[in-house]
């Protein structure tokens, strides 16, 4: 079994001697992302990550949700 240290602030779990940079504003993952935490000057970055390295079904629902704003949907018509 593996030893780690958790981060009081947070609950991260950090390899003996890592230090956690939950200082300052932070996103603290639930669920899935569990142990880990995303300084606010970091979030964009981790998520286009996230995404760029996600599944499919991960990327068709960004997309989804990126253009459901100032977009609308059309389709050429083929001749």
């Amino acid at each position: 079994m593996g030893y780690f240290k958790t981060c009081p602030n947070c609950g991260a779990h950090l390899d003996p001697g890592e230090n956690c940079d939950c200082s300052g504003d932070y996103y603290q993952g639930i669920g899935p992302e569990h142990g880990i935490c995303v300084r606010k000057e970091d979030a964009f970055c981790y998520a286009l990550e996230r995404i760029a390295n996600g599944t499919q079904e991960d990327k068709d629902e960004f997309e989804e949700w990126f253009y459901s704003g100032n977009w609308t949907k059309k389709r050429t018509r083929r001749q």
